[in-house]
């Protein structure tokens, strides 16, 4: 997990001083690493930060903090998006599918099978079905 230390951070519901001092770190040194890793989720590309952080006025820690439970969904789909990333390139690489052919397949079946389930025929549904199981084994 990318941002690892900023998610114990905020489950911990610790000030800066008393997770510094329980991890061995210099205060200063956490800062700087929560602060790289707010930056990184608020100008990532993979989540709208919006849709899990409302009224986001500033990235202050202390505000953070104040709002954690936001900011743990938004670090939770940050993740999930990336391991997706992670597991399409993997799949590609093996199956010799270009990155962009295997999203396209995953988000248009998902598309499908998202607007009404029933359309999708049974043809589809064994292919998508293979997909996904592609997709399971790769991630093993």
């Amino acid at each position: 997990m990318e941002l690892q230390l900023l998610h114990d951070f905020l489950k911990s519901g610790k000030t800066q001083k008393a997770f510094a001092k329980e991890n061995s770190m210099p205060v200063n040194s956490l800062a700087t690493k929560l602060t790289k890793q707010l930056r990184k989720l608020e100008k990532t590309k993979a989540i709208n930060l919006s849709d899990y952080v409302k009224n986001k006025q500033s990235i202050l820690t202390v505000e953070v903090r104040n709002k954690s439970e936001m900011w743990l969904r938004a670090i939770e789909a940050y993740n999930n998006e990336m391991r997706e990333i992670e597991t399409q390139k993997k799949l590609s690489e093996r199956h010799h599918f270009s990155f962009d052919e295997v999203t396209l397949i995953s988000r248009w079946f998902d598309k499908l099978k998202a607007q009404n389930p029933d359309l999708v025929e049974d043809a589809d549904r064994q292919l998508y079905s293979k997909i996904q199981e592609i997709i399971q084994n790769t991630i093993i």
